[in-house]
């Protein structure tokens, strides 16, 4: 959603931008993907955005509508996924940083609430967050433990970020969520509950889900105590909270 409601913007694997001599097909990959808008009211058909030059996915509104943030590869090339931004209707799209990684899907990213950092996991060897200061496109590794850690999100006033984070113990997949302090740098586990895929309005609680998809509630008001609560008879893949109204 557009931070005003008034749009969406999606992406869709799509068979023109495919180059099956360069080994890209659509068989869940990044390449051929482009970013679509949206009326939210239905007023006029959804149409494609962005550069044709770029395969594109993994849409995300800046704070002030102004841009949308997005995870970009040469088309057809598989290759040097890295971070841009592109104006609300598709212009002026340009890389941010250097970053890169390996999969569209592995590029998941969040804005700061002040619309200065993006938070953004990439793929090499393992999954890493870096924190990327959207004004210069430098960037800062905030984790590179012997784990991978993934699909962070920013709280409601900016003070915490919320990700994933899976470590391998003998035959066993060990999920946790994680929350990174801002201000100190430092990183706290708050039990295996899975994937983070949302907080609460008032920053109070997050939501997520493990490998068998159960949801879980877990309350970070005392980050150092968590509470956490399973949703009992609901499997869900990815619950989150419905904004304020």
């Amino acid at each position: 959603w557009s931070p005003d409601g008034s749009r969406l913007a999606y992406s869709i694997g799509g068979s023109d931008a495919v180059d099956e001599e360069a080994g890209c097909e659509l068989d869940g990959s990044f390449c051929g993907y482009r970013i679509w808008s949206a009326p939210a009211d239905g007023s006029e058909m959804a149409k494609v955005i962005g550069d044709p030059t770029l395969d594109a996915c993994d849409a995300v509104w800046t704070p002030d509508g102004a841009s949308i943030i997005f995870s970009g590869s040469p088309a057809g090339s598989g290759d040097d996924r890295g971070v841009y931004r592109m104006d609300a209707d598709g212009t002026n799209a340009q890389r941010i940083g250097e970053l890169t990684g390996t999969s569209c899907w592995w590029i998941p990213h969040s804005i700061s609430p002040d619309g200065t950092t993006l938070a953004v996991s990439t793929e090499g060897e393992g999954s890493d967050i870096h924190l990327v200061d959207l004004a210069t496109g430098e960037s800062v590794l905030i984790t590179g433990e012997q784990a991978d850690e993934f699909g962070p999100l920013w709280s409601p006033d900016g003070s915490l970020l919320a990700f994933s984070r899976y470590l391998e113990d003998g035959f066993d997949v060990v999920e946790e969520a994680m929350l990174y302090e801002v201000a100190s740098g430092e990183s706290l586990s708050i039990g295996k509950t899975g994937e983070v895929t949302g907080w609460s309005p008032d920053g109070s609680f997050i939501i997520g889900r493990n490998l068998d998809g159960i949801m879980t509630l877990v309350d970070v008001s005392d980050p150092t105590a968590p509470v956490s609560t399973e949703v009992e008879g609901v499997e869900g893949d990815r619950p989150t909270w419905q904004p304020r109204p």
